[in-house]
């Protein structure tokens, strides 16, 4: 019998790319902190809407739809940890 697991679901709107530089920080700042605090076990999803484009940097993300070129936005959610 498989063993139950807990998932955890982030719901995150990034803030737009005319947002002051140090608010942008300070959320990609405290959603890694959130991300450090998932306990390793969980599935953890994160969802929403990050302003952001990938191309085909992060195909996990995108999956075959990945499309343009890569914003500032895409560069910070790719350093994402």
């Amino acid at each position: 019998m498989p063993v139950p697991r807990k998932i955890t679901l982030l719901q995150v709107y990034a803030l737009t790319t005319t947002t002051y530089e140090v608010k942008t920080e300070d959320f990609y700042k405290q959603l890694s902190r959130t991300l450090k605090n998932v306990n390793r076990g969980d599935l953890t999803l994160v969802i929403g809407d990050f302003n952001a484009k990938l191309g085909n940097e992060i195909p996990l993300a995108t999956g075959p739809f990945g499309l343009g070129i890569v914003n500032e936005a895409g560069k910070r959610l790719k350093d994402l940890h």
